[in-house]
């Protein structure tokens, strides 16, 4: 199959690309290495809970941190798909200079990743929130109600932080570097500190302090501000 029949898919690959040529160096690699810096410090806000809870609290804690998060983290990608899906066509807006069109696209992406983070959270802290006064055996698996609801609601504010980077991140520019690298650290300790002393419950607080004091504003200054001078 390879060396017969899809032999010419090969050729593809050794062949000039003809057209339009794309400079990696002036294009891509100044978006590029700000990206990778701040996924070193993206464990921070996605990894770091699991290892936190299971040093000060326990094996048990920590299995209900990873199960939550876990689905927390599927309904915040779910969600996402209604942007992430949709930022190829956020830079041919750009690229023709359709602003209007753009931030038409956008608001109506954006506000339904919103509403479907919203819905599902909901739907899925009323099932925990459920099985826990049903004393069901599901619910002995999960974080209780309380720390699951504030992890429910900064994984809505970071689906709303992560919409305004898509959108900002289109133009082929990063001006995120600073406040991405510090609203990481800030998370990290946060959870460090509380997580420490207030297990999930701690731990939860310090995300969602984080991502409404620090977080969000500054994405939004910077969002606001970029999308003023660049249109």
């Amino acid at each position: 199959l390879l060396g017969i029949r899809y032999r010419r898919f090969f050729r593809t690959i050794f062949r000039k690309a003809g057209g339009a040529v794309l400079h990696w160096s002036s294009e891509v690699w100044p978006l590029q290495w700000r990206l990778a810096v701040q996924a070193l410090f993206a464990y921070f806000v996605y990894v770091l809970f699991t290892p936190v809870l299971f040093h000060y609290h326990g094996p048990v804690v920590a299995g209900q941190m990873g199960m939550t998060w876990t689905v927390i983290a599927a309904l915040q990608a779910a969600a996402l798909a209604w942007v992430q899906t949709r930022v190829p066509r956020f830079g041919v807006h750009i690229q023709r200079g359709e602003f209007r069109e753009l931030d038409r696209s956008f608001f109506r992406a954006a506000s339904m990743s919103a509403v479907v983070m919203l819905a599902g959270g909901a739907a899925f802290w009323l099932g925990l929130f459920a099985a826990d006064r049903w004393g069901l055996a599901l619910a002995s698996r999960l974080l209780p109600p309380l720390p699951a609801a504030l992890f429910l609601l900064a994984a809505l504010v970071q689906l709303v932080v992560a919409c305004l980077i898509y959108y900002v991140r289109a133009h082929k520019r990063e001006p995120f570097l600073a406040i991405g690298v510090g609203s990481s650290v800030a998370v990290g300790l946060a959870v460090w500190w509380l997580g420490a002393r207030y297990g999930a419950t701690g731990a939860g607080a310090g995300l969602l302090a984080v991502y409404v004091v620090i977080t969000f504003p500054a994405h939004a200054v910077i969002w606001a501000k970029s999308r003023t001078e660049w249109h």
